[in-house]
This record gives C-alpha cells, sequence and structure tokens, in this order.
C-alpha cells in the first residue's frame, strides 16, 4: 500500500473515532444523566433560516441579581464559555442558582455563553435552544408549541434537558404532560 492510501485511511479512522465518540457520549447522558424541567417560552417562529425543528426559548436564561451579584460589569464576560449550576424549584422546575467562569465537576451544572449585564440581570445563552424530530411532524409540533405557549393559555410547556459530566442536552419536549410527538400525533388524529 502506498502512503496516500494509509494516510487517507487512518483519517478516515479519526473521523469515525470523533464522531463515534460524540454519539456514545450524547447517549451516555441520555440514558444516565440527571433530569430537569425547563419552562419554555414563546419564540418568533418566523426564520427562513432554521430548517426542521422545534426553535425554544426559556424564562430561566434571564437570571436576576441575587445570582449573578459577583458577576462583572463590563463587556468582557459577553460570549464567555460560564458555567451554571441548576436545582429544582417548589414547581419542579430548573433554576440557575449559582454560577462560575470554571467547571463545576460533580454538580447539576453545564456550560452556558454569558449575554450582556443590563439593569442587574444577565441574560445567557443554553446549549439546547433547538430540538429536533421527525422531518414528517415538526411543521405541526412547531404550531402546537406556539400555540400552547402564547400568553394567556392554560397549557404549560417545558423540556426535560438531562445534565451530566458539564453538559447538557434535551430529552423530550412537553405540552400539557404528554410528549410532543405523541401530543402532535393525538392533534392530528382528531
Amino acid at each position: 500500500m502506498n502512503t496516500r492510501a494509509i494516510i487517507v485511511i487512518i483519517l478516515g479512522l479519526l473521523h469515525l473515532g470523533v464522531v463515534g465518540h460524540r454519539v456514545i457520549d450524547s447517549e451516555l447522558i441520555l440514558r444516565r444523566g440527571i433530569a430537569f424541567r425547563f419552562q419554555t417560552a414563546p419564540v418568533d417562529p418566523y426564520d427562513l433560516f432554521r430548517g426542521r425543528y422545534v426553535a425554544l426559548d426559556f424564562p430561566q436564561d434571564n437570571i436576576d441579581q441575587t445570582v449573578f451579584a459577583n458577576f462583572p460589569k463590563t463587556d468582557w464576560y459577553e460570549r464567555r464559555r460560564i458555567w451554571v449550576a441548576i436545582e429544582a424549584d417548589l414547581d419542579g422546575f430548573a433554576k440557575i442558582t449559582r454560577w462560575s467562569d470554571k467547571p463545576m465537576p460533580g454538580e447539576n451544572a453545564f456550560a452556558v455563553k454569558a449575554g450582556r449585564y443590563y439593569n442587574g440581570n444577565v441574560r445567557v445563552e443554553f446549549p439546547f435552544t433547538r430540538f429536533f424530530m421527525e422531518e414528517s411532524i415538526t411543521p405541526e409540533a412547531e404550531a402546537a408549541y406556539r400555540r400552547a405557549n402564547t400568553r394567556g393559555q392554560a397549557t404549560r410547556c417545558w423540556a426535560v434537558v438531562r445534565i451530566r459530566n458539564g453538559t447538557a442536552l434535551i430529552e423530550d419536549l412537553v405540552i400539557d404532560d404528554v410528549p410532543i410527538q405523541e401530543y402532535v400525533r393525538k392533534t392530528m388524529n382528531q
């Protein structure tokens, strides 16, 4: 075998190894990670460049000054990766309780991007703002999610997010205690 063929084979195996590691790591998080419910909020659904997924927004991503009391009030932290610790509130929904500029091992913590400090609040960007699902029902799921998140509706929406070893992955989207795929299939059959 010539040198070029050996290099191509090695690069191919490296690529498969990296992709395989990411898949295995994601599966471990979804199987063994601790689940938290993140309440969702409405989002502008009209973005032509988003593709086939349900776009999510979370009220928990705007954190008040009690959690970020010692957050630097400069643009130096903007778009910088920080770690936030999560706990469940009395209603069972996730809330951010602490932050750090270093990883917090052994805790229910994951990395986010810090936003601007504004009027005592810091807005963070969660790594799970897109819920991908079967393409044939995604438009109906997006519409159902939008209807359920309209202000004044009695429905409750949340995302089930699993956290493990500093990484957070969205597992499911729930509307009125029903997983979104089941919810959409029920409404399509009515």
